[in-house]
């Protein structure tokens, strides 16, 4: 994993030639291709699934490099891993979806992409909570506005929560009107 937050393709290449292997799990079950999908290291992500890296390994706690990559909004790492035959509509232990986690950064660019390739923006995960609450607790007003349309009204009531109320709660007026 250190080779990875180094950002040094030539030094995975090595490793990887030398018999490194390129789905070994760490303790929490993570492989260096969730490592570099965190960072947002496209080039190391291509290099990865080059060198036969699966595309959707899951951690102890069901996450997938497509979800930790849209939760911090790298769009360029997000089209790879999905042109690359990641699962847009796998969910963590928690429940929470692909779509919940890039709700986080709120990227509208990678949230669109994601409700493109038929994410689905009415799954809760276990507490109750959608995308459309994280994204308004947490001020993203464009990824506020994605969200709205396809986000069904039966579903948020079913919730117990309103996108107003978690706006407020996340102190965004901006979101409220």
């Amino acid at each position: 994993m250190k080779t990875i937050r180094s950002d040094r393709p030539d030094l995975v290449r090595l490793l990887l030639l030398r018999g490194s292997a390129v789905n070994q799990e760490c303790c929490h079950g993570r492989t260096p291709l969730h490592e570099a999908s965190r960072l947002g290291k496209a080039a190391l992500v291509t290099l990865l699934l080059d060198a036969g890296a699966r595309a959707d390994p899951r951690s102890h706690y069901g996450l997938t490099p497509l979800a930790l990559a849209a939760q911090s909004g790298h769009l360029e790492v997000v089209q790879t891993l999905l042109r690359r035959g990641a699962d847009v509509l796998s969910q963590a232990q928690d429940e929470a979806s692909v779509l919940y986690e890039a709700s986080s950064a709120g990227d509208p660019a990678v949230i669109s992409l994601l409700l493109e390739r038929g994410a689905d923006a009415n799954v809760a995960k276990h507490t109750g909570h959608m995308p459309i609450h994280r994204v308004a607790h947490r001020g993203h007003l464009q990824a506020l506005k994605l969200l709205i349309p396809v986000t069904s009204v039966g579903e948020v009531n079913d919730s117990g929560m309103s996108p107003l109320h978690s706006a407020a709660a996340g102190g965004h007026t901006h979101c409220l009107k």
